[in-house]
């Protein structure tokens, strides 16, 4: 049986992105009908933003509202070691749909699939948590 590895991820948030936060949370548990890791829920909208095409996760990533949600505030979450790929793919699309050059900076793409993740429809949300729950289960 393959050991499931897991990592701790920092995200950075004011105030509102903290509320942001609980709020998708509270959504996610709510879908899964369980108490839930706070890691899940982050890696659950990293899927949401992950889907989006690239135009779309750039203005998602450039967007003031997602600004305004990052902050000095640290707080760490933890998650399965495979959301990295996912944050690497993420990163890939962001750098290669800009002409300028783009150094992506994680904890906006960390905010930027919070707030995804607040606006996304319940069955996007569905979608984006079974794709998690099966990215995230150890491979046999």
């Amino acid at each position: 049986m393959a050991r499931q590895t897991s990592r701790t991820y920092k995200l950075q948030l004011s105030g509102a992105g903290l509320a942001c936060f609980i709020q998708c949370h509270a959504r996610v548990a709510t879908l899964a009908g369980a108490l839930i890791p706070y890691g899940m829920t982050l890696f659950t909208a990293l899927t949401i933003l992950s889907r989006l095409d690239p135009a779309d996760q750039m203005a998602a990533y450039q967007d003031l509202e997602c600004r305004r949600l990052w902050g000095q505030d640290v707080h760490f979450v933890g998650a399965a070691s495979t959301l990295r790929d996912l944050v690497e793919d993420i990163i890939g699309s962001l750098e290669s749909g800009d002409i300028r050059t783009l150094k992506a900076k994680v904890s906006v793409i960390y905010v930027a699939a919070l707030r995804a993740c607040h606006e996304a429809e319940s069955d996007t949300l569905q979608a984006a948590y079974l794709t998690m729950m099966d990215t995230a289960r150890p491979k046999k």
